[in-house]
């Protein structure tokens, strides 16, 4: 995981003047037999730990999955 602090500009101001946070997490897995890997980039206007970031990463990563679940079995047709 990379991340990296924004520091303000001498007036406090930029064009993002509340990011206090960038992070870049690189997930590697395996699907079907090959390897692969994802980058997952996040701004935060938290000054977050590297650990601090990884978990909330996880929490979202917890309610995607649980997003793609509740899609998955209301679009499957129910058999009688």
């Amino acid at each position: 995981m990379h991340l990296a602090r924004i520091p303000h500009t001498e007036n406090g101001k930029g064009k993002w003047p509340k990011v206090s946070t960038v992070g870049a997490i690189r997930r590697e897995f395996e699907k079907g037999g090959m390897k692969s890997d994802e980058r997952h980039y996040y701004v935060s206007s938290a000054a977050l730990s590297p650990e601090a970031l990884l978990k909330h990463a996880r929490l979202e990563w917890g309610v995607e999955s649980m997003h793609w679940l509740l899609g998955f079995f209301r679009s499957t047709p129910k058999l009688d």
